[in-house]
């Protein structure tokens, strides 16, 4: 069985040609964005900003061509959550 997460192309992004596309405060809901970006083809990485005194936040990183694409997947994720847990409701 093949995992998109163990795709080294998938996995890395180059610090010269990245662009910020959102940021996390928890773990795990950075790893799920990041994972649903691998699955659609798109390169990420996470970084954590650690500075003395001020929550850290985790930035999910992608190419500079993948960017907008990598947002617009991420906003429709959230709307579609947002839909489930007004039905469910």
């Amino acid at each position: 069985m093949y995992f998109i997460d163990n795709d080294p192309a998938l996995r890395h992004v180059d610090p010269t040609n990245r662009a910020e596309v959102t940021r996390f405060q928890h773990e795990d809901e950075a790893q799920l964005a990041c994972g649903l970006l691998r699955s659609n083809g798109i390169p990420c990485e996470l970084s954590s900003t650690v500075l003395p005194g001020l929550p850290a936040d985790i930035i999910l990183w992608t190419h500079n061509q993948d960017a907008e694409k990598a947002w617009a997947l991420l906003v429709d994720a959230e709307r579609e959550a947002r839909t489930m847990d007004d039905d469910a409701a």
